[in-house]
């Protein structure tokens, strides 16, 4: 990985006194770095000393990312997040609504997204479970996925309305409501909020009736 090396220095990934002659060879080389440039000189050696070539260089293949998990969840949106891949120059980023990937998020199929590491994916709906991947891209080609990340949009309040009181007596009425939406998260205590100064909160009389969509009486 310098430029300008000398055989002596340099590794060498082949070193066979059994191979003597003339003509042409090639050599296998692994553990190399990904997105790396490698600079290369071919050469031989006999009684007489060792003999080089002129040094040519390649870049292998950008490596697989390792993807992070989520953070800045809303009800719409978070975001993706991974570690910088050495060689990248841009990260193309898959977002889906299942872990095989067949059900893409509109916009977020190999969505190009730069030479960064997060990026925020929104206009997503509420309380759902999505899928990311990443691939780092180079001058050398688009690397591997990374390891799939899962992670859920956020809920918000659930939506209720109230019934008009009947069965108004000196001491009593019925009153009621109805949960029309439970904002992406299951509705765990619904009821009605009392008390003879305006706008009642759950600091005053609370009656409580059941949980779920649906309308109630208390």
């Amino acid at each position: 990985t310098d430029d300008g090396f000398d055989v002596a220095s340099a590794t060498r990934v082949d070193d066979n006194p059994a191979f003597t002659g003339t003509g042409a060879f090639s050599v296998p080389v692994g553990s190399l770095p990904s997105g790396t440039l490698i600079y290369l000189r071919a050469y031989a050696r006999n009684s007489g000393g060792t003999g080089t070539t002129d040094q040519i260089s390649f870049t292998t293949q950008v490596g697989a990312v390792n993807a992070l998990a989520a953070d800045n969840i809303t009800p719409s949106a978070f975001s993706a997040n991974w570690e910088a891949q050495t060689g990248a120059t841009n990260y193309l980023l898959d977002v889906a609504t299942d872990d095989a990937f067949t059900s893409f998020v509109s916009g977020y199929d190999a969505r190009v997204v730069g030479d960064v590491t997060t990026f925020s994916v929104t206009n997503l709906s509420t309380a759902v479970t999505y899928y990311y991947r990443v691939r780092a891209e180079s001058s050398e080609g688009i690397g591997a996925n990374s390891q799939t990340i899962s992670g859920e949009t956020g809920s918000v309040e659930p939506t209720v309305v109230s019934f008009a009181a009947s069965n108004i007596t000196y001491t009593a009425a019925t009153v009621g409501g109805e949960v029309t939406s439970t904002g992406g998260a299951t509705v765990t205590n619904r009821g009605v909020v009392y008390g003879t100064a305006p706008t009642p909160t759950l600091a005053d009389t609370v009656e409580s009736s059941g949980t779920g969509l649906g309308a109630y009486t208390i």
